[in-house]
């Protein structure tokens, strides 16, 4: 469900810096002038369905009128949030991803700020108090940990024959990585001063923050960064409180229409 795909609708998040050193070689792959920055609003992730139960209505004019449908589960069992008709408190999530390209001042990098409201721990942990803290009515808050999941790939301009070397290459050398790769940054949670809400869950860091040199600085040949962006998530703690891209997916990138 949130495997990256060429066939998804992708985000391109393309590093070009303003001002290219003299004598710098260009890039041969084809990419946009710009696209920045990425915002990614956060909605409860399910499960896909595994036995149909019900069909879904509408008028004949939509596209969902008619498709099998079944009830509804999260995707994670160790998190949720208030929702007035399943746990009796106030619907209080707002979450999003947003990540921008930054080229001045110097160095380069992408910026990540994250963040989810009223996430609290559901039935298999609630009553674990090393995870979980009451807050007023309704499910505990939550305070361990989630992790932002920024799933990549990448073309640019640092690519060797041989061995990796560092950027720039010499000569450049245009390519596409081969495989998908999985960026997370870990969010901690704490319990806001307002009483009858969930943890707060957030971090703010960057791309080299996180993984250093990941985003060359400018005039490199490397910093003609095509990076397409598959399903952004945020997955939960598992039943430990440890930040892991591998846990189940408790929120994704998304939108909700009341």
């Amino acid at each position: 469900m949130v495997a990256f795909s060429r066939r998804r609708l992708v985000a391109v998040l393309a590093l070009l810096p303003a001002v290219l050193a003299s004598g710098t070689a260009y890039a041969t792959h084809v990419r946009p002038r710009g696209a920045t920055p990425k915002y990614d609003p956060l909605v409860i992730a399910y499960r896909p369905c595994a036995q149909v139960n019900t069909v879904h209505g509408g008028p004949a004019t939509s596209p969902l009128t008619g498709k099998a449908s079944c009830t509804p589960g999260k995707s994670s069992p160790f998190l949720t949030t208030g929702t007035p008709d399943v746990n009796g408190v106030a619907a209080q999530m707002i979450g999003s991803v947003r990540q921008v390209v930054v080229t001045s001042p110097s160095p380069s990098d992408i910026t990540v700020n994250a963040d989810i409201t009223d996430v609290r721990c559901d039935v298999p942990i609630s009553g674990n108090p090393s995870l979980c803290q009451p807050n007023g009515a309704g499910p505990p808050a939550y305070i361990g940990k989630t992790d932002a999941v920024v799933p990549i790939q990448v073309t640019d301009h640092c690519n060797f024959g041989g061995g990796p070397g560092p950027c720039p290459a010499a000569p450049p050398t245009a390519g596409t990585v081969a495989q998908t790769i999985t960026l997370d940054f870990p969010m901690a949670c704490a319990v806001p001063s307002v009483v009858g809400i969930g943890s707060d869950c957030n971090v703010t860091t960057s791309w080299n923050a996180r993984y250093p040199g990941i985003v060359p600085a400018p005039g490199m040949n490397g910093s003609r960064m095509n990076i397409e962006v598959g399903v952004v998530r945020v997955t939960d703690g598992n039943d430990n409180g440890g930040a892991d891209p591998n846990n189940a997916v408790f929120a994704i990138a998304g939108l909700f229409s009341p």
